[in-house]
């Protein structure tokens, strides 16, 4: 096992606590477009009784996405500024807690700013969506191009999308 020190980790998990967050709050102002682009009624977000399962799996799908792009930009940055980031170095950079923490953060902060919409999928997406981030973050440490993380990330995005949306019309249809 690979000996990263203790301050090291904690810097890398801190990170990940901001990288979260800033690419949560990033993604919030992005998924507002994106979701009208799909035909969900605006109605449907202002003073609702109900949360569009739709427009809640398309800005996971989306939030996703960014969180994925970002974790590889940092990593693959890291790696240039100094040591080149091992697999551990990407997990922490990318673990549940931080995970967590940076999900929570953007969500309590965003709660008066965003619709509600746009967060309420952030809870479900924080089991896989770190995994995800981890796999992008081993791709930038190893310094893949950009063509190939973007598509991964499309990739993860758009099965996480499709999935959540299929399930809200299952939904619907039961």
């Amino acid at each position: 096992m690979e000996n990263t020190g203790l301050p090291r980790v904690v810097g890398l998990v801190s990170l990940g606590v901001a990288l979260n967050f800033a690419g949560l709050s990033a993604a919030f102002g992005i998924a507002t477009g994106v979701v009208r682009t799909f035909g969900i009624p605006p109605d449907s977000w202002f003073g609702s009784d109900y949360v569009d399962r739709r427009g809640a799996s398309v800005a996971a799908g989306l939030e996703l996405f960014v969180l994925c792009l970002c974790c590889y930009a940092v990593s693959m940055q890291l790696g240039r500024k100094g040591k080149a980031l091992t697999r551990l170095d990407s997990f922490w950079l990318s673990n549940p807690v931080s995970s967590i923490l940076g999900l929570l953060l953007a969500r309590l902060t965003a709660l008066s700013l965003v619709l509600f919409e746009f967060i309420s999928g952030i809870v479900l997406l924080w089991p896989v969506a770190w995994l995800m981030m981890w796999h992008l973050a081993i791709l930038g440490s190893q310094k893949v191009r950009w063509g190939r993380a973007l598509c991964t990330a499309s990739l993860y995005s758009l099965l996480l999308g499709t999935v959540g949306v299929c399930r809200a019309y299952r939904m619907n249809w039961s």
